[in-house]
C-alpha cells in the first residue's frame, strides 16, 4: 500500500517524516551538536535503523535538502547515509 507523508512540499510520496525538538535559530551547517543532545542523537538513529529494518528506506534527507530552510538544523547527510 502506498502511503504520502504531509511534510515537504513536493517530496511526500512514500516517505515518513521525524521531527526533532530543539534547534531553534539554528542554520542548516550547524553540527548536530550545536543545538541536540547526545541522547537525541542515540535515539535517532535507533528510530532510523528501525525504519530501514521495517520499511525500504534509502535516504535520510532534511528540509534543507529541498528547499532554503536551515531546519533540521543540521546537515543531514554528513551524519546519515
Amino acid at each position: 500500500m502506498e502511503r504520502n507523508g504531509a511534510h515537504t512540499k513536493g517530496r511526500n510520496k512514500n516517505t515518513c517524516g521525524i521531527a526533532l525538538f530543539g534547534g531553534f535559530g539554528s542554520t542548516a551547517d550547524d553540527h548536530f551538536s550545536d543545538n541536540f543532545t547526545p541522547e537525541q542523537m542515540a535515539s535517532l538513529q535507533q528510530l532510523i535503523v528501525d525504519l530501514k529494518n521495517t520499511y525500504p528506506i534509502t535516504k535520510v534527507s532534511g528540509h534543507n535538502s529541498y528547499a532554503n530552510k536551515a531546519c533540521p538544523g543540521f546537515r543531514t547527510s554528513n551524519y546519515f547515509k
